[in-house]
């Protein structure tokens, strides 16, 4: 009897997780589980402050086309029905509406921010300057509140309505208002067809409804960045002579992108993202504040 009992004794115990084991994998779980939250919540605040800009200007190219047509501007938003695909008073969380100046005149439209988050109020923030909001004077003071983005209908610095000014592009006026309009056209299509637009030559451009002789990474508009469409991408390249500035998410530091490289800066639309060069892990850039400048001396990141 005292043998067995020897024997059952020596048994070894079963293997288990202490207490001290399972309170660190909750840890940890839940640390992955924020960092998933933030990389959603930064991706769709910036899907909606392009929303924002891309319906700012669908109204904005809408009132040239009413004006053009009646000889006056627009008092609300439903005016412009004939002139859009669909109603723009309200979409998703934003509402939309006719800017005055403090006279009454209409002077373009304005962004109801106050059901937005945070996230896209500081989008649009950042993106203020390069695509026109708050780029006049009085309008700033007029419009200062962050729960208001306010589009003039006008062009900074001369004064002039739309009208009176053709756009530098079919598109817009500089690369967040263009790439926004690819990036409609491009989703659109794929809604619409259930494939991307081609990749091919000239019916790259044509699925879209655009002129192949005045688009193309290496065929720039005037802000010296060339555009151009490619399937599910949409592909820019600076001027010869100029230089991209971005920053490169990964260091976190800021890079001047020579034309010389003969690289592209690339916005892959499956993965919601810009990166340099090609579509890979490790080159994704943030271009919320890119701009153009001569060439200076070459830096590759």
């Amino acid at each position: 009897m005292g043998d067995f009992k020897a024997r059952e004794h020596g048994k070894p115990k079963n293997p288990g997780f202490t207490l001290v084991e399972l309170l660190i994998v909750l840890v940890a779980v839940g640390i992955l589980a924020g960092a998933l939250l933030l990389v959603s919540t930064a991706g769709a605040d910036k899907a909606q402050a392009m929303r924002v800009v891309s319906d700012l200007r669908n109204l904005k190219a809408a009132a040239v086309q009413y004006n053009a047509s009646s000889g006056s501007w627009p008092s609300s938003v439903t005016d412009l029905s004939g002139y859009l695909d669909g109603p723009l008073e309200c979409s998703g969380p934003v509402c939309y509406g006719v800017a005055s100046s403090e006279a009454g005149d209409f002077v373009g439209f304005r962004a109801d921010l106050s059901r937005v988050s945070s996230g896209v109020k500081d989008r649009l923030k950042g993106m203020a300057e390069a695509v026109s909001l708050y780029s006049d004077t009085a309008l700033a003071n007029l419009y200062a509140g962050q729960d208001e983005a306010v589009y003039p209908v006008g062009y900074a610095g001369s004064g002039a309505m739309a009208a009176d000014r053709k756009p530098m592009t079919p598109l817009g006026d500089n690369f967040f208002e263009i790439t926004t309009e690819l990036i409609r056209r491009i989703q659109e299509y794929r809604a619409r067809t259930g494939i991307w637009p081609s990749t091919w030559k000239d019916t790259r451009y044509t699925d879209l409804g655009l002129d192949p002789a005045a688009w193309g990474k290496n065929n720039p508009w005037p802000d010296h960045i060339g555009y151009e469409p490619k399937g599910q991408t949409v592909v820019v390249r600076p001027e010869t002579g100029y230089a991209l500035v971005f920053i490169h998410k990964g260091p976190g530091t800021e890079y001047v992108f020579s034309s010389s490289l003969n690289w592209d800066l690339i916005y892959d639309i499956p993965s919601n993202q810009w990166y340099y060069n090609r579509v890979e892990t490790g080159k994704e850039i943030d271009v919320s504040n890119l701009r153009v400048i001569p060439d200076p001396k070459k830096t590759k990141p």
